[in-house]
């Protein structure tokens, strides 16, 4: 009986998964106006900042349909932390400032 009480107040409750998913949010909000700018400033034109966001669009409907499975295997509270990891390591592609890191850190980040 003492060993039940102690698995069930081990296991993320509802708290957890708002704190995580607050976090997570609020990761994206902070570079959200300036990630265009860098965008553009690297691409040079509107249409290359307008086809990048294309192509996160494409990648996160694509995306909507795998997470699910994902969070199955892998576990709401672990799937919650890789995606604060994404969202950090997507904003470090950022900092480098060149194409492929751009490319890569939109997928990441629509991930």
């Amino acid at each position: 009986m003492v060993q039940a009480v102690a698995t069930q107040s081990a296991s993320p409750g509802a708290g957890a998964f708002a704190i995580l998913f607050g976090l997570e949010s609020m990761g994206r909000a902070f570079v959200t106006a300036a990630l265009p700018i860098q965008t553009l400033e690297i691409l040079g034109s509107d249409e290359g900042v307008s086809q990048l966001y294309l192509l996160g669009a494409l990648t996160s409907i694509a995306m909507a349909f795998v997470i699910p499975r994902l969070a199955l295997w892998m576990g709401r509270a672990r799937m919650c932390s890789l995606a604060i990891l994404g969202v950090a390591l997507a904003y470090a592609l950022f900092s480098f400032h060149e194409l492929p890191t751009q490319v890569s850190g939109f997928m990441l980040r629509a991930c």
